[in-house]
């Protein structure tokens, strides 16, 4: 069936809004304040989901996608609009996020920074997909390998694109990574399974299968945001979880008293340890642990959490509520989540003290956010 649509605002996961009949409509590759006509795609009892037949009237900040694989990739989502639209779009989603999750007031919600950088060409790692000779991503909702464009991906640096044409993909999915020194390194490669970072002047080892920032040219933007959210108390001791091997720890520990570090992979701690070595950091300690085991003993002056998408735990807020400390910094990938828990925090007298988004994945529907929730007064 046909409907003519206005559409109404954006929603997290790269998709429109509009209703008709009381139904709720998600239109992806849309902008909020056009109108269109659309064909239902998928129909549910409470939602429908329609693909775009013709736009009657397109917004201002609508342009020709830069990837002719734009809509058929599953990579990008926002291509179809402006880059200062995007982020409006995405600092609306965050703000919408906190107003229905977190139960908070537009008044309550503080200015929302926002850093960023280049659009196109920022990652460093990807996994490539390959199937019956076809080398590229997933397409959108689907497991059929679209092939990259002539040229290579928009969104991967320059130096992969140009490697791809020689690379042997041998696997299903090869994890590529480009190190400090500018050298390829695949995961099908088993003579070099560690990729070595350099992020303004601090050392990181770690497995080219761990998770490590992609967006190579925010990384020093995003560590700088969260020692500053982190305070100016020096002598603080800090209690970082899901430390990965040591991203933040590392520059936390450059500046705060003591920073204790844990993460339920035995191999990303490995890695944080001998990364505090090859940093010459001695006011660190790091252990394998899940965050659900934290105890009153676990005490710190500030907590800083990078949780996955998931989140955090129930048992792990609870731990955090009776640590109690003076701030915790809050990086999240997932707004609906990351809303939740802070719900539950202000309901234990924290409040939201500044914010940040950080376009980490430019033209795609992540969002990311680093959030100071400190003690209300």
């Amino acid at each position: 069936m046909n409907m003519t649509l206005d559409i109404e605002k954006s929603a997290y996961g790269g998709q429109s809004i509009s209703h008709c009949d009381g139904k709720i409509i998600f239109v992806p590759f849309t902008i909020p304040g056009e109108k269109i006509i659309c064909e239902t795609v998928k129909n549910k009892s409470d939602y429908a989901v329609a693909r775009v037949i013709d736009i009657l009237e397109p917004s201002s900040d609508r342009i020709t996608p830069d990837c002719p694989n734009f809509s058929i990739c599953g990579g990008c989502d926002y291509l179809h609009m402006s880059y200062d639209r995007e982020i409006t779009e995405k600092i609306e989603i965050i703000s919408d996020t906190l107003i229905r999750s977190a139960k908070m007031g537009p008044e309550q919600i503080p200015q929302i920074s926002v850093l960023k950088r280049d659009r196109f060409n920022y990652r460093t790692h990807a996994r490539i997909k390959h199937s019956r000779g076809k080398t590229g991503f997933f397409g959108k909702d689907s497991h059929t390998v679209i092939p990259f464009p002539e040229n290579g991906c928009l969104l991967l640096n320059h130096k992969i694109n140009a490697a791809l044409g020689s690379i042997r993909f041998r696997l299903d999915e090869t994890h590529v990574a480009l190190d400090s020194k500018d050298s390829i390194i695949l995961s099908s490669d088993r003579n070099l399974s560690d990729v070595s970072e350099n992020v303004n002047e601090t050392i990181y080892n770690h497995s080219i299968g761990s998770f490590f920032q992609r967006n190579s040219l925010l990384r020093e933007d995003m560590i700088a945001r969260v020692v500053e959210y982190s305070g100016e108390n020096r002598d603080a001791a800090i209690l970082e979880l899901g430390c990965g091997c040591g991203f933040f720890s590392i520059p936390l520990a450059r500046v705060f008293k003591y920073l204790k570090g844990i993460d339920v992979s035995g191999e990303s701690i490995e890695y944080a340890i001998r990364n505090a070595e090859l940093n010459n950091i001695t006011n660190i300690s790091f252990s394998v642990r899940d965050d659900a085991t934290l105890t009153q003993d676990d005490s710190a002056d500030i907590i800083v959490a990078d949780p996955p998408r998931a989140g955090l735990s129930a048992k792990t807020i609870d731990a955090i509520i009776r640590i109690n400390p003076e701030k915790i910094v809050y990086v999240s990938c997932s707004p609906p989540t990351w809303a939740r828990d802070l719900r539950i925090l202000i309901d234990n007298g924290y409040e939201l003290k500044e914010l940040t988004m950080i376009d980490m994945f430019p033209g795609t529907k992540h969002i990311e956010i680093i959030s100071q929730i400190g003690k209300r007064n």
